[in-house]
This record gives C-alpha cells, structure tokens and sequence, in this order.
C-alpha cells in the first residue's frame, strides 16, 4: 500500500492539536509518515508533540517561527512518502479518509484527488464546502482552477492528495505572510497528468467562535492578496484559461470580507448599556454586503492594485523592510 506523507504544521494549537493528531494517526489506512513542524510554539504544543512521537510514525521538527509556508517548506524537505497531504493543526479527519482516497486514487490511475470538507462552528453548525457531487468526476487543470474560483473545489493544500512527484521543485512563498497556499495549486494541477474530484466531505475545517476577527486586518495580508490575484490573472493569460472574470468576482468578494471584518472589529469597542463593550460575533455569512464595499467595488482592479502596492513599497522603504 502506498504511504501518505502527512505534514501538519504547528503554532500554539494546545486547544485542538490532539483531537488532530488522534484523527491522523488513528485513519483506517495505516501506512502514514506524519511531519509535525512546531514553528516555534510558546504553549502547550511541543509538550503534545513529544507526546505523539511515540508512534514510530511521527517525526517532530522544531524551529524558529517563520510562518506556515515555512513549517509547510521544511516538511516537504524531508517527506519519503508516495503521496503528500498537509492538516491544519486545529482541523480534523474523518478516520477512513485515507482508506476512502486511496482506493478513488487507484482505480482512476490518478495522481491528484480533491474532496469537499465540512466548513465546521465551534456551536456544532456545519455546512458542506466545495464540490458536492459525490460522483468522481475528471477534470482538467483549468477546470479544477476554475472550480476553485467558484468555490465548488478548495484550493488550501489540506483540501487535496497528490503523488509527491508533483511537488518535486515546488515551494510555498515564504516571503507572503498570506494566502501563501493559493500560489501553489497552480503548478501542481499543472504537473498532474490525471485529476480527479470527489464530492464526499472528509476533512473538518474548524472555524472557533472568535477567528472570524483573529489577527489584525494589515496592509501585509491586503498585499498578499493583491500578489496572489495578479499571480492568477498572469496565469489565466499565459495558459489560455479565460478566468478574468472569476477572478474579478473573487476579489469582491474578499472586498465585501474586508469591510464586514473590519466593521466587526470597530464595533466591538463601541459602548453598549451598563458601559460594557459590546461583544458582538455576528454570522458573517448572514450579513448583506455594506455599501462602501459596493463601491469600492467599482473601482477597476488595476487601480486598486497600484495603489495598494504603491502605498505598501513607501511604507516597506519608510520602516526598511524588504
């Protein structure tokens, strides 16, 4: 049976790490070679990790924090398995999805399964993400990209399994502190000679209570996002794609993101009765689309960009960051 190289990532999970490892290491399919990267962790983590290395399955690294595209990097330098899978270390598996996988990815001859998730609330409240046809279906590299786009494929690199092969001279950018893994789907649909998608929700993609306004909304993360949008645009040019459209339409809706996040995190300082703070976490799923963010939209994209990256070499050059 061919082995999974599994890399997990890690950085102050303490909450959710076991319930992770537990489902990794106890999958139907047995043979795994399971990567856990501490990236410097100031909790519990480590502790937990050591814990786990008793499985001859495990392999620990520690290192420096450097981010998840880093911890990712290391992983892969050291991967011996066939195939290659990264977990969030805060999400979980359905303990056959390994077997499950294996079995489509064997049959079919394929070298690159993609599969949907259960976008999953700390409240129990879950909902199906990404494609959901439970019949296994084809696909070309441009439709499995263009799928992305619609969100009716996932693009993070948890939401796939591919034949190790493909990430032969493949990296992570580590120079992109977000929305790193969006940069590398494209050259690894591109290396598959044979991909395949299942509609059968195996992974849990955990999303707690308070993540929805975790970390600061940074001119870094908005730059991320422009990077990554002009690196599909150049793509979509260079191999023929015709997904301008798509792209365009993606980019609204982080816009819409933006500002309700943003909107979020200020009300949650206004005064409320008593001169308590509000302590609001609204369904952002649930909320219409502000009107600035309507008209921010109709901005063209080109000037946005320019300006987002305009403003963000002044300040790199003002504070010296390169």
């Amino acid at each position: 049976m061919p082995t999974i190289s599994v890399i997990i990532p890690i950085y102050n999970a303490e909450k959710y790490l076991r319930k992770c490892l537990d489902s990794v290491l106890g999958q139907t399919h047995r043979d795994l070679e399971v990567i856990l990267v501490d990236d410097g962790s100031t909790d519990n983590s480590g502790q937990i990790c050591e814990e786990y290395t008793k499985d001859q399955r495990v392999k620990l690294i520690r290192k420096k924090n450097g981010g998840a595209a880093s911890a990712r990097n290391i992983g892969l330098s050291v991967t011996t398995g066939d195939l290659i899978h990264f977990v969030d270390s805060d999400d979980y598996l359905e303990l056959n999805m390994y077997e499950k996988l294996l079995k489509i990815i064997a049959e079919d001859d394929a070298d690159f399964i993609g599969f949907s998730c259960f976008f999953e609330y700390e409240n129990g409240e879950h909902e199906i993400y990404g494609y959901n046809d439970s019949k296994i279906r084809l696909m070309a590299a441009n439709e499995y990209f263009e799928s992305c786009l619609r969100k009716t494929n996932i693009l993070m690199p948890w939401g796939y399994i591919c034949s190790s092969k493909l990430w032969k001279n493949i990296k992570f950018p580590e120079n992109i502190i977000f929305v790193e893994d969006a940069f590398a789907i494209i050259p690894i649909i591109l290396n598959a000679t044979k991909i395949v998608c299942v509609g059968i929700p195996f992974y849990h993609w955990y999303l707690c209570s308070d993540s929805i306004s975790r970390g600061k909304i940074t001119l870094a993360k908005i730059s991320s996002f422009f990077l990554m949008y002009d690196y599909w645009f150049a793509c979509s040019k260079k191999y023929g794609w015709n997904v301008d459209k798509l792209i365009i339409n993606n980019y609204h809706g982080v816009v819409k993101n933006f500002v309700l996040l943003t909107y979020i995190r200020f009300r949650a300082f206004l005064p409320c009765s008593g001169n308590k703070k509000a302590q609001i976490k609204p369904d952002i799923r649930k909320m219409p689309t502000p009107a600035v963010a309507k008209l921010f939209c109709l901005v063209p994209y080109p000037f946005v960009a320019f300006g987002v990256k305009l403003i963000s070499k002044i300040c790199k050059k003002k504070h010296n960051i390169k």
